[in-house]
């Protein structure tokens, strides 16, 4: 594996949108030194920064550090695999379209924005705007998964058009703003406005829907189960996520940045979740009406 060990945390800003498997891994460590970044208003050079050594024959980037300043790494990648032990920026994984992200930290805002393909899994919190559309732009992610154990801000899956989006814990207001198509589905408590502008798709709130008020363009439309909502939980288990608030502030990875396999207990009640009824709305009747929240019964 490729490892890049941050030298020291940024004053201002660090652009690195080099740093990504399918750029970095079929180059020497001396070519990669000699990557460009952007650091303020300058260019310079990658080696100024981090420490480099391995290499990326298996397709794998590592990075250590605190590297919340560091923004849009793997933001357009298209295969291999970046792991990311610590903290990281803004725009991680924007745009990309096949390989994955695995984060044992937590990151900033555009959490893969505009995302096409690929699977983002982020052990701890997520900034605002989570999969959403650039301003601008019509749609925001399009297709991948993303996976955020911990809590998020505003605005996540602005204009989803396609793909699945987990958030474990809380998340703030207008989660599923515009969303066109796709699927959010949300562990812990959410803010106002939930799903406002929605055509189509689903949002799933799992577990806590203790603050969650309709907006007056939704209606209801009837309480069950679903079988693909089941089929949503045996995936989570198989993707190894230990959503916050289900086990608290447990760790999610061990000492060595490894993640743990999920325990039984853990299984079950994500199983038993989603094999409860659901409480259907229907909406945004200001829109396009064919969207739905649904919510678990008690």
């Amino acid at each position: 594996m490729l490892r890049l060990k941050l030298r020291v945390t940024p004053s201002v800003p660090l652009e690195a949108e080099c740093i990504r498997p399918d750029v970095l891994c079929h180059l020497a460590v001396q070519e990669i030194c000699r990557q460009t970044v952007l650091y303020g208003n300058r260019e310079e050079k990658l080696g100024e920064f981090f420490e480099v050594w391995g290499n990326g024959d298996d397709g794998q980037v590592h990075l250590e550090g605190d590297l919340s300043r560091v923004k849009w790494l793997g933001a357009g990648m298209t295969s291999g695999r970046l792991v990311v032990h610590g903290p990281a920026g803004m725009h991680l994984g924007s745009q990309m379209r096949g390989g994955s992200i695995e984060v044992f930290g937590s990151v900033s805002d555009w959490l893969g924005a505009e995302m096409r393909g690929g699977k983002i899994h982020v052990h701890g919190d997520a900034g605002h705007l989570v999969g959403a559309a650039y301003r601008g732009s019509r749609a925001g992610m399009r297709g991948g998964v993303i996976l955020v154990e911990g809590n998020a801000g505003t605005e996540v899956g602005h204009g989803l058009r396609r793909g699945l989006i987990v958030i474990g814990g809380d998340v703030s207001d207008f989660c599923g703003v515009n969303l066109i198509a796709g699927t959010i589905c949300i562990f812990g408590r959410v803010g106002w406005r939930i799903g406002a502008g929605l055509k189509r798709g689903s949002i799933v709130l799992a577990s806590d829907a203790s603050g969650f008020q309709p907006l007056p363009t939704f209606r209801r439309s009837g309480v069950g189960e679903l079988v693909w909502l089941r089929v949503l939980g045996r995936q989570l288990a198989a993707w190894q996520f230990l959503p916050r608030a289900i086990i608290g502030d447990a760790p999610s990875s061990t000492d060595d940045g490894t993640t743990p396999a999920v325990p039984t207990d853990i299984v079950q009640r994500l199983l038993e979740l989603f094999a409860r009824p659901f409480q259907r709305y229907c909406g945004d009747f200001v829109e396009l009406p064919k969207g739905e929240i649904l919510v678990r019964s008690s």
